[in-house]
């Protein structure tokens, strides 16, 4: 709804019509405009938890090796798919739409540091050798997350981008971006 109609399209009323409910029924499970968009973007971030454990899992079945494995769970992570962009769509459509919402802020922050949190947990396991607390380990997890946020980005604006086979696509610019952690020199300071 969100896609075809903007966060405006997304009114209780249209949200009962859709799904076939009275707008009564949905507004005593959803209080507030507020809270049914609390409950899309944790259903969003169930959704997106599920799909990267599933690849997890998938790929450890697999045998893959660690640095495909982490490549595939990362493909998840930006929009790729309709799945994946319709997910990074709407939570750049609720976040815009309500900054001074405290509920929607504090999602948003939530999904944002598990997200911090993956990129972490790899770069600790392509990175063996850095302690998880030191500020090299810290900054490459960071130019990781900062690397999805661009490649993300860039394929809403330019959805090409997001199928081009070639060195100069989504997927060779996350590949490269992973690289770039195992390839490292860390230097002391």
């Amino acid at each position: 709804m969100i896609l075809r109609g903007g966060i405006e399209a997304a009114s209780v009323r249209n949200v009962a019509a859709e799904a076939g409910m009275a707008t009564g029924s949905l507004r005593h499970i959803f209080p507030s405009h507020e809270s049914l968009f609390i409950e899309l973007m944790a259903d969003n971030a169930t959704q997106a938890a599920a799909q990267i454990q599933a690849v997890y899992a998938r790929e450890l079945a697999a045998g893959t090796p660690m640095r495909d494995m982490f490549l595939a769970v990362l493909r998840e992570v930006i929009p790729l798919t309709d799945t994946t962009r319709t997910q990074l769509v709407v939570q750049l459509a609720l976040f815009t739409a309500h900054p001074d919402s405290a509920p929607i802020r504090e999602s948003i922050k939530d999904a944002g540091a598990k997200l911090d949190q993956l990129c972490t947990d790899i770069v600790g396991q392509l990175r063996p050798d850095l302690a998880p607390t030191d500020n090299a380990s810290a900054n490459l997890a960071t130019d990781l997350r900062v690397a999805l946020d661009g490649i993300a980005l860039r394929c809403l604006e330019n959805p090409a981008f997001a199928t081009d086979a070639t060195s100069r696509g989504a997927e060779a610019t996350l590949t490269r971006a992973l690289d770039r952690i195992t390839e490292a020199r860390i230097t002391e300071a």
